[in-house]
């Protein structure tokens, strides 16, 4: 079963589905993005999946080519803090919360919480093989964004949001790649 609308109410046009072909061929890079996308959508594991568009998310991030001596901000423009000194946008949660900061996708309490859900359960399934072994990861603010996002899918009777926005950043992010790089093509 899928979209039985068509058109602009299905997201799709012409138009759009042009840029997107012609990114392709234009941007090597955005195809094997586009690719690992579709491997991790394949993916029958939920699990497996947060590793593969995890992974995607940092490939985004790294071709950004952020500063890392830059201070992170919020999505106001205030310098992010921790123990009283600015996080710098070094490391993959931080380059991901810029990237999708950047995009202006989402906001700074949402976007921040479910990138460290996303980056948590990420390790605990890609050095111990499942989320129930999060309390295995080292670093204690990694175990607790892994148990928040465990509570909140508890508290929601098993439905994991948080797979489901990540694959909603992933697929959004790749398509406004696309269009960047068809529109650069026809420039």
């Amino acid at each position: 079963v899928g979209n039985l609308r068509t058109g602009q109410l299905a997201g799709e046009s012409a138009e759009s589905l042009n840029a997107y072909v012609n990114g392709l061929s234009e941007d090597s890079m955005g195809a094997f993005l586009v690719e690992l996308y579709r491997e991790a959508r394949r993916e029958r594991d939920p699990r497996y999946q947060y590793i593969r568009l995890w992974q995607l998310l940092e490939l985004l991030a790294d071709q950004e080519g952020f500063d890392p001596d830059e201070p992170l901000s919020d999505y106001e423009g205030a310098v992010m803090e921790k123990n009283g000194s600015p996080r710098l946008s070094r490391g993959s949660v931080h380059t991901v919360f810029r990237l999708l900061k950047e995009a202006q996708l989402g906001s700074t309490e949402q976007t921040w919480r479910d990138v460290n859900v996303w980056f948590a359960f990420r390790s605990a399934v890609a050095h111990y093989g499942a989320l129930s072994e999060s309390n295995r990861l080292s670093r204690a603010s990694t175990r607790n964004w892994a148990q928040v996002g465990i509570d909140e899918i508890e508290e929601a009777r098993g439905y994991d949001r948080f797979l489901d926005s990540l694959r909603w950043m992933a697929r959004l992010l790749l398509m406004r790649r696309l269009v960047r790089a068809a529109d650069g093509a026809s420039q």
